[in-house]
């Protein structure tokens, strides 16, 4: 059961973090949605660990198949490496984002 729901915080977890793109305190935002990947990053570890091929259900259709996320060891690897470049990107966007405000590199050059 512990595997399922860590399979579930995968769905839940970047959801999360583009609802928090909504928050309007910029920093705040960033701050949440840093958090959020680096929880994600701890989660998809945590899957690599405790790895005993759970399956997670979503949804089943017309009684002989099913819609489901399976923990297997390099999907889990995978992700974990799209989680931890999903944490640097987002850092590295924070500050691109706000040096660009510094150094007010918005304004339109050739002004009409």
């Amino acid at each position: 059961m512990k595997s399922e729901i860590l399979l579930s915080f995968n769905i839940v977890l970047p959801i999360m973090a583009a609802l928090a793109a909504f928050i309007n305190s910029r920093s705040l935002s960033h701050i949440a949605i840093t958090i959020i990947s680096i929880l994600l990053i701890i989660n998809n570890g945590l899957i690599l660990v405790n790895n005993n091929y759970s399956t997670l259900v979503l949804a089943n259709i017309l009684d002989n198949y099913q819609l489901s996320l399976t923990a297997e060891p390099f999907a889990i690897i995978f992700a974990l490496m799209v989680s931890i470049q999903y944490c640097l990107t987002n850092l590295y966007s924070f500050a691109y984002l706000e040096a660009q405000e510094k150094a007010n590199l918005g304004q339109d050059l050739h002004p009409k």
